[in-house]
């Protein structure tokens, strides 16, 4: 915006306010690419053609109001002016999208402000666009990270799965074995034992301390149970 002048479109049907609002800006020398509507047809016929970056319009037009335009002004920002007494349809033009308005006085003083309520309203709609691009942004690495973590959820089923299946072909294989099999944990208790070690026992010593129980001994003596890890321990 600062390397280019800014394109705004003007609705006025007033010829005096036209000629106002141009003096105004070649006098105060303002960096305005401008265009001036003198009605709401030829307001529609303009923005079809033109892309602006403002809007400032007049409520009260030849043809109608401004407020038949919001809807063909493309989230521009819109400054809305009128004369005194007319306070409450600039508040209605703010309820339907306009950044700001301007109460237009017989002496023209209101355009002194214009500059900086066109900059303000630039500003204003920026900050929105950008804002939304953030919330956009934030939504799109939201919906990405769920989509991860959902991939993650199906991969991690279906290796519990696979692993339970594992489990069962494993434990089904020790349970049809002939050989006697029990699995030890780290800290030496017995937590499983196949049928043929059960049946060698005479029972299903699941829980007790294996040496005690395989060797009748205090502790493990010369390590006759050598564990580093779970293991499975085979006694034929």
């Amino acid at each position: 915006m600062k390397d280019r002048k800014i394109r705004l479109l003007l609705v006025e049907d007033d010829k005096v306010d036209q000629m106002a609002f141009e003096r105004f800006v070649r006098s105060d020398n303002l960096s305005y690419d401008y265009t001036i509507a003198g009605s709401v047809a030829e307001a529609k016929e303009i923005i079809k053609s033109i892309r602006f970056d403002v809007i400032i319009s007049d409520y009260s037009l030849g043809d109608g109001t401004s407020f038949e335009l919001f809807d063909q002004f493309n989230d521009l920002p819109v400054i809305f002016t009128t004369g005194t007494g007319n306070e409450e349809v600039a508040v209605e033009a703010m309820k339907l999208g306009a950044c700001d308005y301007l109460i237009k006085d017989p002496e023209g003083n209101y355009l002194k402000t214009l500059p900086s309520t066109v900059k303000l309203a630039l500003k204003r709609k920026q900050n929105e666009k950008e804002l939304q691009n953030y919330h956009e942004r934030l939504e799109s690495m939201v919906k990405e990270r769920t989509a991860q973590l959902e991939a993650e959820i199906v991969e991690r089923k279906q290796a519990e799965e696979a692993l339970k299946e594992s489990d069962e072909k494993y434990r089904a294989m020790m349970e049809a074995m002939k050989e006697s099999i029990f699995i030890c944990s780290p800290d030496y208790r017995i937590e499983y034992m196949n049928p043929t070690m059960i049946k060698r026992t005479g029972r299903d010593a699941t829980g007790e301390i294996c040496f005690k129980t395989l060797h009748d001994l205090d502790k493990n003596v010369h390590g006759v149970c050598t564990i580093k890890y779970t293991q499975v321990s085979m006694l034929s």
